[in-house]
């Protein structure tokens, strides 16, 4: 027969490889969640500083709208070698590669009152900075054109990274 004094201890040290466990099992979650939901790559304000260097294209979408109806939506993946590369005399130097040719293009920017402009130089279109963070930047742009009396908003999001 087993005296209550082992089956005590043998049940203490059950209780306490239980706590253990819970414990460890508390402690690694509490380890995955950090690092699995930490934030290398926090937004930073949008300033010239942070901009400045070159960005590569990543990938594209194309919003169609007519007459206040969404028609389409497109995603695109650029070649790896297009990049914009944002200059600290407020000048910038895109490569763009379009099917068979290339396209360089010089346009100019404005850091101001947390906004970033883009004036393209080739098309005499505006974008704005929408997000900027260490390795990702996203531009938007809106352009309005009314064709056989509809009125059509292409939407353009590109996204690129360091």
């Amino acid at each position: 027969m087993i005296s209550n004094e082992y089956f005590l201890t043998n049940q203490t040290k059950t209780n306490m490889k239980t706590k253990m466990m819970k414990f460890f099992v508390l402690v690694t979650t509490f380890l995955t969640l950090t690092v699995a939901c930490s934030k290398k790559d926090d937004n930073l304000p949008l300033s010239k500083a942070a901009l400045l260097g070159k960005w590569h294209l990543s990938s594209g979408r194309t919003v169609t709208i007519i007459n206040g109806v969404k028609k389409s939506e497109t995603t695109s993946n650029y070649f790896s070698n297009n990049y914009i590369d944002f200059r600290g005399n407020d000048s910038v130097y895109r490569r763009s590669e379009i099917a068979d040719s290339i396209i360089y293009d010089t346009s100019y920017y404005k850091a101001m009152n947390d906004q970033i402009i883009i004036t393209s130089t080739y098309d005499s279109d505006t974008s704005r900075v929408i997000q900027l963070s260490r390795g990702k930047l996203t531009v938007f742009q809106s352009r309005t054109e009314v064709y056989d009396g509809k009125k059509f908003v292409y939407e353009y999001t590109s996204l690129l990274t360091r």
